[in-house]
């Protein structure tokens, strides 16, 4: 559905198809799967992970929007969760895409 690449060359890519839970599968050119992200069990724990859109940070960190539950996943470039944003806080429901301005603010 979406894909994104870090500095480091990894490349994440939402593995999800319409309707169905997904994942985050991030991958090294010329090697194998080196992690598969599914959601957080806090996060997700009444709703099934549902990531939808992905965009790399201008800090090389992943941002993956989950509709069902209204929130950014914020992920490493290895495919770490390092946070999360709850979009509906600030009036956002069902973040569908993401995208940075060349100065870098989310739009």
């Amino acid at each position: 559905m979406s894909i994104t690449s870090t500095s480091n060359g990894n490349i994440h890519v939402v593995d999800r198809k319409v309707g169905k839970e997904g994942r985050v599968v991030v991958l090294v050119p010329g090697s194998d799967v080196i992690n598969s992200y599914k959601g957080h069990h806090e996060i997700n724990k009444d709703k099934p992970f549902k990531p939808n859109r992905i965009v790399t940070t201008p800090r090389d960190n992943v941002m993956v929007s989950d509709l069902d539950t209204d929130t950014i996943h914020i992920l490493d470039s290895e495919g770490n969760l390092k946070s999360w944003f709850i979009t509906e806080d600030i009036g956002i429901l069902y973040p569908f895409s993401l995208a940075f301005t060349p100065t870098g603010q989310l739009e």
